[in-house]
């Protein structure tokens, strides 16, 4: 997922060897944004290549099956030291089948 701030570089198709660094303007899954023109070499309409490094943090994937749900919200069964231990969960991602 985006966010507001995140780094990113792009590359326009008419200056190839140049890669230019912007940030995220609006976040979301279209992403907007702010690069400096102050040089006057982009014009309206010009299209980019665009790389962002963006890094969802670490979490584990279960299969939604997997998930049970409590009082308390969704939980999972995992086992430590031998044992089965109850963990919380929380959906992280825009998968609808995955946890």
């Amino acid at each position: 997922m985006c966010d507001f701030g995140m780094p990113l570089t792009r590359q326009c198709p008419a200056r190839l060897s140049q890669w230019i660094r912007a940030s995220i303007s609006i976040p979301g899954v279209h992403c907007r944004a702010a690069i400096d023109n102050s040089a006057d070499r982009f014009r309206p309409g010009m299209a980019f290549e665009i790389s962002i490094n963006a890094s969802r943090g670490a979490f584990l994937s279960v299969p939604d099956v997997a998930v049970q749900w409590g009082a308390d919200g969704a939980y999972v069964w995992v086992a430590e030291q031998g044992r089965a231990a109850r963990r919380k969960c929380v959906w992280a991602n825009g998968s609808r089948e995955r946890f």
